[in-house]
């Protein structure tokens, strides 16, 4: 009783690997195993041989071609004397100079005091020194080109350097919001410009970079 339920188990099993090895990319052997005629046998054997032996003599002779023709690279590595010196974009959104606004508007700004001095000891570094109103900066400087008129001096933002490179500037930006107006210079720009661009001789020492120079001042003016 028990034993016919194993018999059709094991050849279920047995039939599902035979359908799926027929289906299988050897599907070619799979026929010649189940031929039962000797001559459709030997027949297919001959063929698959036949076929393989042709599949392998050209993979050689393609392997023989391809490494008649060895892939060498070679890795070239420049460090020349001389480099471009690339041009460069800064900006300044917090252009107004205090100094200039209180000039040219006194009535906007005020002496500050001392409980703002304790708050604010970097706006109070001169005696003399007076402080924009709170708003009033936007009250008076709604057009972009009154703010380029009371902006930092680029000589107060960037170091001169041994070149003595002037930017060319100043150009009124919006931030990527478009709420406020800065003030950018361009540095080395070739941009609709008949100038050849500038060369450095590359130093063996690192130096600061300019970039760096320039973030550190403005922190100094903020």
């Amino acid at each position: 009783m028990n034993e016919e339920p194993e018999r059709r188990r094991k050849q279920s099993v047995k039939d599902y690997a035979s359908k799926v090895f027929k289906e299988s990319s050897v599907s070619a052997v799979s026929a010649i195993v189940s031929t039962g005629n000797i001559r459709r046998k030997i027949f297919r054997v001959v063929v698959f041989l036949l076929f393989t032996a042709g599949f392998l003599y050209q993979c050689i002779k393609f392997l023989c071609y391809v490494l008649q023709f060895p892939t060498i690279v070679n890795i070239e590595m420049e460090r020349p004397d001389y480099y471009l010196r690339p041009a460069y974009t800064f900006c300044n959104f917090n252009p107004i100079k205090r100094s200039k606004f209180c000039l040219k508007y006194p009535d906007g700004c005020f002496e500050p005091d001392e409980e703002f001095c304790e708050a604010y000891p970097k706006l109070c570094i001169e005696n003399n020194t007076k402080v924009p109103k709170d708003g009033i900066i936007s009250k008076y400087l709604s057009d972009p080109k009154d703010v380029m008129e009371l902006i930092h001096d680029f000589e107060e933002i960037i170091k001169p350097s041994e070149e003595n490179d002037i930017p060319e500037g100043p150009f009124p930006r919006q931030d990527l919001d478009g709420y406020e107006t800065g003030a950018c210079y361009s540095m080395l720009s070739r941009v609709d410009n008949s100038l050849e661009p500038k060369y450095r001789r590359r130093n063996i020492y690192v130096q600061t970079s300019l970039l760096a120079r320039i973030y550190r001042k403005l922190l100094q003016l903020y």
